[in-house]
């Protein structure tokens, strides 16, 4: 089903490379990663709309669509292949008690299965991830869930989702609602290869879309908010 939000081109205009705005988010000094997820439908050519562009690489399967979208004409489709949107770059490897935010617009078609979300690394380790278990939203650090969200996600719904760390102290968001508890880390650095959709394990990908992922090098959100509809 076409879900059509967000800003649309003119009739009859050539496509182009995205510029902003297609989303709700504006590329800042603090961005270091924006996927607006926009093009041709099939399309493979992720655009990093930061201000220093970093190369996508586009797992197995994963392909713009306009299916269904968010905000603009399309979005990222994962189709449940054991793949992922990877980013490599010094800019995703914060080191303890540095600050920073993953969010994006998920669209999600699974509610029985542990699914990932944003992945800074491919070994159960101490780095952190943000997956979906079931329908719940959470942080894990091995060996163990540090962090879920109180409020259930639902399938077929679009929504908002943030994992914010400020300092040493995480805290989730779901359409702008902050977690009512908190996780306060030890040792928790990031690398610098960042996953979307997938943490490398078999099974454990995520299947629907995604629309305006946005990585931060500060906390965004401290608090509940409006999230940019």
């Amino acid at each position: 089903m076409r879900i059509p939000l967000g800003l649309r081109a003119a009739a009859g205009a050539a496509a182009a490379v995205p510029i902003e705005p297609t989303g709700p988010f504006t590329s800042d000094a603090n961005t270091v990663l924006l996927l607006e997820c926009e093009g041709a439908n099939g399309s493979t050519n992720f655009i990093d709309l930061s201000p220093s562009p970093k190369t996508v690489t586009v797992g197995t399967g994963i392909t713009i669509s306009t299916a269904n979208s968010r905000f603009g004409d399309s979005s990222a489709l994962f189709p449940s292949t054991d793949a992922a949107l990877t980013v490599t770059d010094g800019a995703f490897a914060f080191a303890s008690g540095d600050s920073f935010t993953w969010e994006g617009f998920i669209y999600y078609s699974k509610s029985t299965a542990l699914k990932a979300l944003f992945n800074s690394d491919t070994t159960y380790t101490n780095r952190p991830r943000l997956y979906i278990n079931g329908t719940t939203l959470s942080i894990y650090v091995s060996p163990s869930f540090r962090l879920s969200h109180q409020t259930a996600v639902s399938i077929d719904t679009w929504h908002h989702v943030a994992a914010v760390r400020d300092g040493t102290v995480w805290h989730l968001y779901l359409d702008g609602v902050q977690s009512t508890s908190s996780y306060t880390e030890l040792n928790n650095p990031t690398t610098s290869t960042l996953m979307i959709g997938w943490d490398g394990f078999g099974g454990q990908d995520f299947e629907g879309y995604m629309d305006s992922i946005r990585v931060s090098d500060v906390a965004r959100y401290t608090a509940s908010f409006t999230p940019p509809w």
